[in-house]
This record gives C-alpha cells, structure tokens and sequence, in this order.
C-alpha cells in the first residue's frame, strides 16, 4: 500500500491521467505533481486542466502541523510546517533520503491557498524521464511550468540536502551543492506562511533560518 492509500488521499500515480481524480473536477490531479496535458478544447497555461477556474482551489497536503522553525530526527511525511514570520531573506534547509523506488517529491511553500513555489522533482515524468518542474498555483490557476532537464541531482536510495533561499528577486534552489535555474517570484513572498513536504522521501531534519 502507498502512501497516498494509506492517508486516503486521491491517488497521483495514473499515468494516463497525470494523477488522481480531486471531488468535482472533470479530470486531473489530486496533486500538482502530476498536471495533465491540457484537453483540446482548453488553451494550455502550463498548467493543464489546472488553468480552469472552475476547478478547486490549489490543492493542499494534509500533514502534522509544526510550529516550530527547526524540527530533527525521523520526521512524518508529509510534513506540515508554519511560518509564522515568513521566508524572506531566510533559508530552508531540508534533509532527508529519496525512497529506494520514487516517482516524485514534492515541496511545496503556500501563500495562504495559494501555492507560491511549487518544487517537484521527477523521477518517472511521463515524457521526459527525469525532470525537476517548478511553478505556482494562484487563485486557483496553474502558472506555466518551468522545466529543468539538465540538473537533477537527486538519486534513489541516496541521502540529499535542499537549500531554498527566498531572494527579493525569487527562490534560489540549491540541491547537494549544485545550484539550481532561480524560480521568479509571481506573488508577493511576505505572503508566505506554511511550507509542505510530502511524497517519495524520508525526513531527518528541516529548518528555516
């Protein structure tokens, strides 16, 4: 059983959908990780079916909440964090191991319902292999997604360290040392107040500094 059986979450794992059915939507993910290809009678945002106002809201991982700004040791996924006093100008740190088979992680930065920063590493991307895509999902709309092939330095099995640094500028990505394409702010970053951790990893240390 998977995490997403496990938690009763909608299930993201159906290729030919892009991810699990969310309540009231015609088709598309529970989850932004898994953003379908837009249907025919639907201009493509980058975000798919997504883009469609009439869909829900951005959606939300259900997870402990966590006040604090550092947390050790073996940690839950998916990991709830508040951020009481923002991000900007400060940096995430986060550390963990990707699981031995992974399809995707997930972290995510929200801005109340919005999603400000949406970082999804995959693994198993339906056309393009290995893939980190970053993008934002603002009153209810998918942003246009921004693809990065070249770097991807996460490998199954093995230990990794996420530095996310928010920059008047944008979000400064850095992954085992290697940095990462900047990802622009497209809403204000004092706005932000929880940061999510959620799919194919296990946690041994988060901080906000």
């Amino acid at each position: 059983m998977d995490l997403s059986d496990a938690l009763n979450w909608p299930s993201d794992d159906n290729k030919s959908q892009g991810g699990g059915m969310w309540p009231g939507a015609a088709s598309g993910p529970a989850w932004p990780g898994g953003q379908p290809q837009p249907q025919p009678s639907q201009p493509s945002s980058g975000g798919g079916m997504w883009g469609n106002t009439n869909n829900p809201s951005c959606p939300s991982a259900p997870g402990s909440n966590n006040p604090a700004t550092a947390a050790h040791g073996n940690m839950r996924v998916p990991h709830e964090q508040r951020l009481a006093n923002g991000i900007q100008g400060k940096v995430i740190t986060i550390t963990g191991t990707v699981n031995s088979n992974p399809n995707k992680l997930t972290v995510d930065l929200m801005a109340g319902r919005d999603l400000a920063f949406h970082f999804n590493p995959r693994f198993k991307d339906e056309s393009e292999g290995k893939v980190t895509v970053m993008n934002s999902c603002l009153g209810q709309q998918w942003g246009p997604e921004e693809r990065d092939r070249q770097h991807f330095p996460f490998t199954p099995g093995q230990p990794f360290t996420i530095k996310i640094r928010c920059t008047s500028h944008g979000f400064n990505v850095q992954v085992n040392n290697r940095d990462l394409p900047t990802f622009k702010h497209r809403t204000d970053p004092k706005s932000i107040n929880t940061l999510r951790i959620y799919n194919d990893v296990s946690l041994s240390w988060v901080n906000v500094d």
